[in-house]
């Protein structure tokens, strides 16, 4: 969807180049060819119907190109929120949870936490062994969640959902020496994201 959206910008820039480039040609053509210093004289304008639709179905077309690629865009932006994105009711299998929790780490975690989940301390700490991570479910939410205050740990309530939210969250308590066998639902991170924020100070 992102890829769709960049392409749709880059597209209706270039259609927006173009008539520019098109207008000020025309305008500076006129403005050079049509000097005063070449003893030409201005005339009336006398209205000419043609040349009045002849601009409105330019104007028409140009629209029209903007209008299909952003409508198409909408479309799919649309069927994702009504078909692709899972129930926060539905209840996934560990190993549902654990293959896309590995893929969303992988993608955002790994670069700070590290795939071996042993950080770069002090200011990426290790999530493996992490009392926060193996400790109480709704800690490790609250940090997901709502990040950490004047540290390098972002909050991803805006991110991500309440599916993915649950699969990484699950993945880093099932990962490396962390054996904790559970696995956190959508449904959870529902009811975390109801919680007001908390400040807490735990590694």
């Amino acid at each position: 969807m992102t890829h769709d959206i960049d392409i749709l910008h880059m597209t209706l820039f270039w259609i927006c180049v173009t008539t520019g480039f098109f207008v000020f040609a025309v305008m500076i053509y006129s403005i050079i060819a049509h000097r005063k210093s070449r003893g030409l004289m201005t005339h009336p304008f006398h209205k000419k119907t043609w040349v009045e639709l002849t601009w409105t179905f330019i104007s028409l077309i140009v629209l029209i190109l903007l209008i299909i690629p952003s409508i198409r865009v909408l479309m799919s932006m649309n069927g994702l929120s009504k078909e692709d994105v899972p129930p926060a009711t539905k209840t996934f299998t560990m190993t549902e949870l654990m293959q896309k929790g590995h893929d969303i780490y992988q993608g955002l975690c790994a670069a700070c936490h590290q795939p071996t989940g042993l950080g770069l301390p002090p200011a990426y700490p290790a999530l493996n062994g992490s009392p926060l991570v193996t400790g109480p479910t709704d800690t490790l939410l609250n940090r997901v969640l709502n990040g950490k205050p004047g540290t390098a740990m972002p909050a991803f309530r805006d991110q991500l959902n309440d599916e993915e939210i649950a699969a990484v969250a699950t993945f880093e308590r099932n990962s490396w020496h962390n054996k904790t066998g559970t696995a956190i639902q959508p449904s959870e991170v529902t009811a975390a994201r109801a919680k007001p924020v908390t400040t807490e100070e735990k590694p």
